[in-house]
């Protein structure tokens, strides 16, 4: 026999024994197949692919069914699957795109509350389906174990939550339960997982002082949610803890230390916020275009040391703004109160270290007050914040009083009339652009106290002659120095043949 019939009769037996050992690892009973795994037998698919009811078995041919895998039902056009209380396990996507699915059948409707979603699609709740037990529509729903796993009820129909003995809510636990609006947290729960009620219809949230921790978004999207009773044990709301809760009108901080990025985004309904006299922090984007926002009330001596970027932008209801009660501020980010259109007064502590690029623009009805064709905002109890804008196009020299600490970006933009300018003692940052253009500046002075130059502030000074600095030339010069003036980028783009001189 030649050497390629010897070859061409093994090649031959090889694939007989391979299809007979993927046969016998392939399984299905006519609807459903499966492949063996640890601890019995996980469903991978549909056999019969127009199969639209399906009923998972606690076990075939002698082997318990135990989990479904990944993708397994993925895009099909099943209505309805009965799950058994053996299966604790579900695969990556395992329900993702069932658009027809409307029915979960469980023996027992708690099964699913210890078992492990690999995600949200991973549940078969997560299509919008009703919940069944015993053939029997569940609407409301008691938990008692200690723990309710990730995703377990993303998605269902349930109208009432009872959570008593519940420690631990797990990620997404209840996303997207567009029906829920009644839950009873008991007095166990200590931990509430992200986005873990996410898009449901809660209309009234009291959290119980068990609660030590909410992940972030855990109430995001609740359309329908009016007030909010917060314990004294949670002192740190996530970010986007209540992003686009419309509805929302109360919530009390009284305890609040720090309030997380986004976490009150596009609540318009908020008409008023009192502040904890511990609150340390404001998070960039919190009350993002609170538009229906009215009063921001900071108590005097308020903690308050961080306003990050877009905290209140767009809050266009918001009339007066008093920052100077919080004696500690430091940071009032770039966008914080941006097109706070009806925004009239405002105060500010002289601890204020750092202002945000266009922190105040667009605020037309900013109460400002003039002196030398300069506006400044505050008043006579509190130090001026801000030369905010030239008001008076023809003023030739201009004076920064005393008290301003912060030259507003674009504050002179273009002011062709302007040949000198001299900012006294205090000012701490100019802004970016904040001198730009102004084609007719031959001479400016910089106060000892500058720290910032923002980017493009003398850009196109083409006729600049002159630039004094009080400060020492190291502080001007070497980045070593503890006052060095930091300068943003094309700070000096363009600007003329001037000459520096300190002192």
């Amino acid at each position: 026999m030649s050497k390629i019939v010897r070859r061409i009769i093994l090649a031959s037996f090889l694939v007989i024994v391979i299809a007979a050992m993927l046969s016998s690892c392939a399984k299905n009973d006519g609807t459903l197949e499966y492949r063996s795994v640890k601890g019995g037998l996980e469903v991978t698919g549909l056999a019969d692919r127009d199969a639209t009811d399906v009923k998972i078995p606690s076990e075939y041919k002698g082997k318990k069914v135990v989990s479904v895998g990944e993708g397994a039902f993925r895009g099909t056009n099943i209505e309805s699957v009965s799950v058994p209380p053996t299966v604790k396990s579900f695969g990556l996507n395992a329900f993702e795109l069932c658009a027809s699915l409307n029915k979960v059948e469980l023996e027992d409707a708690r099964s699913f509350a210890d078992a492990t979603f690999a995600n949200e699609y991973a549940n078969p709740l997560s299509c919008g389906a009703e919940l069944y037990e015993g053939g029997n529509k569940i609407e409301e729903l008691f938990l008692s174990s200690e723990e309710v796993s990730n995703y377990a009820y993303a998605g269902a129909g349930i109208t009432t939550l009872d959570l008593s003995g519940v420690k631990s809510i797990g990620d997404g636990a209840f996303k997207n339960c567009a029906s829920l609006v009644s839950v009873n947290f008991g007095d166990k729960v200590e931990s509430i997982g992200i986005s873990a009620f996410s898009g449901a219809a809660i209309s009234e949230l009291t959290l119980p002082v068990s609660v030590k921790s909410v992940g972030h978004s855990a109430f995001s999207s609740n359309k329908s949610l009016v007030s909010v009773n917060i314990p004294a044990t949670l002192t740190e709301l996530a970010d986007r803890v209540f992003f686009s809760c419309s509805a929302l009108e109360n919530i009390n901080l009284d305890n609040v230390k720090s309030i997380g990025v986004g976490a009150f985004y596009e609540c318009s309904a908020l008409k008023s916020v009192t502040l904890s006299q511990l609150t340390l922090k404001i998070g960039e984007h919190a009350f993002y275009n609170c538009n229906g926002l009215e009063t921001v009330n900071i108590p005097e001596g308020a903690a308050l040391e961080f306003i990050g970027e877009y905290a209140f932008c767009g809050c266009s209801a918001l009339r007066d703004l008093y920052l100077g009660n919080a004696k500690a501020l430091k940071t009032v980010g770039a966008h914080a109160f941006e097109y706070c259109v009806s925004l009239e007064n405002v105060t500010v502590p002289s601890s204020l270290e750092e202002l945000g690029d266009w922190a105040f623009a667009s605020c037309h009805m900013l109460n400002l007050t003039e002196k030398d064709g300069v506006g400044y905002i505050g008043n006579a109890e509190a130090p001026y914040i801000i030369a905010y804008k030239h008001i008076n196009d023809e003023f030739t020299n201009i004076t920064i009083q005393p008290g301003a600490r912060f030259v507003h970006q674009g504050a002179f933009l273009g002011k062709k009339t302007i040949t000198n300018i001299t900012m006294s003692s205090g000012v701490i940052s100019v802004g970016s652009q904040a001198f730009s253009f102004c084609t007719g500046l031959k001479e400016i002075t910089f106060a000892k106290t500058l720290r910032t130059l923002g980017d493009s502030a003398l850009m196109g000074c083409t006729a600049l002659e002159k630039v004094r600095f009080k400060g020492a030339s190291a502080q001007w010069t070497d980045s070593k120095n503890e006052n060095y003036v930091k300068k943003g980028s094309n700070w000096n783009f363009n600007a003329g043949s001037y000459k520096i001189y300190y002192g």
